[in-house]
């Protein structure tokens, strides 16, 4: 298992719902399919002590 922090960057927020209204909300559509794609989209990586969201990512081979 995989624990990263994540912070809002102002401007890549910005850049992602420009896009978000240039596609008509097809990029949401698919930001909802995949949550963590919206994640990396609007958030820099940060420590956990500073970070906003937190990711956990569990591998395949802990499942079995």
């Amino acid at each position: 298992m995989e624990i990263e922090g994540y912070e809002r960057s102002s401007w890549k927020t910005c850049v992602t719902w420009t896009f978000i209204f240039l596609t008509v909300g097809l990029l949401r559509l698919i930001f909802h399919w995949w949550p963590q794609l919206m994640l990396y989209a609007t958030h820099r990586p940060t420590s956990i002590a500073k970070a906003d969201k937190i990711l956990v990512v569990v591998s395949e081979a802990a499942n079995n």
